[in-house]
């Protein structure tokens, strides 16, 4: 970082960046090889940054896989995240990149949870429920609930982020939508606030038949790829 390098220069660099880490080879070695990952997250830190998007976007690409320097600096990239989701419009990538982190490391999901992440989730999508930021909140919503028992009850007890998310589930088409959703249900289902919603809700059997027919056209696509 430089506050010397002109605005429209570091857009672009940002950019390019992004575009370079979307590849597995470079985006290793742009982690593990440099301090680019602890230089980003001391930028994001910052109070008012107009390239956050930009941070964001490049964040999510060199955070697809597990590094020894994510390991060291997930913690800080949480709280940062955590902080900037109160005054952020750009819910949809922070969502994205928790999910990042929250897929390689445990610990990482016990953090979100302590701090109250199915708070801020269930604000966001009140405040604007467009379907990327559900599919984001959602896969995190569902990562969240897989073995820790405070976010499956936060999430349980919450009937406006249920219905947000019902809703979408029983309307959407996409397909990583339907499963997480379906997921996230299925961690909270022992709840019997869950319960209780489901029963209140009709539908739950186009949900059932949603999930057999992506598992048949699954099963069609790949017997096709083998004969």
């Amino acid at each position: 970082k430089s506050t010397s390098i002109d605005e429209e220069i570091r857009t672009t660099i940002l950019s390019l960046l992004t575009n370079l880490c979307s590849e597995k080879h470079i985006r290793h070695c742009a982690v593990n090889e440099t301090d680019l990952l602890q230089i980003l997250i001391d930028d994001l830190g910052q109070n008012e940054n107009e390239h956050e998007l930009n941070l964001l976007g490049l964040l999510i690409n060199i955070t697809n896989e597990p590094s020894p320097n994510l390991e060291e600096t997930y913690r800080n990239l949480c709280e940062k995240i955590l902080t900037k989701l109160k005054h952020s419009t750009h819910h949809q990538r922070m969502f994205t990149l928790l999910g990042n982190v929250a897929m390689h490391y445990n610990q990482a999901i016990d953090i979100l949870v302590e701090n109250k992440i199915t708070v801020s989730i269930s604000q966001a999508l009140q405040q604007d429920a467009d379907e990327e930021k559900i599919r984001a909140a959602v896969r995190l919503l569902a990562l969240c609930t897989k073995s820790n028992d405070q976010g499956q009850q936060a999430v349980a007890n919450d009937k406006k982020l249920l219905s947000l998310i019902y809703e979408q589930l029983m309307k959407s088409q996409h397909s990583l939508l339907i499963g997480n959703s379906a997921l996230m249900f299925g961690n909270i289902s022992a709840h019997p606030s869950t319960r209780q919603f489901l029963k209140k809700n009709p539908g739950i059997e186009k949900t059932i038949g949603q999930m057999l027919k992506l598992v048949e056209e699954s099963w069609l696509s790949k017997a096709a790829k083998k004969n």
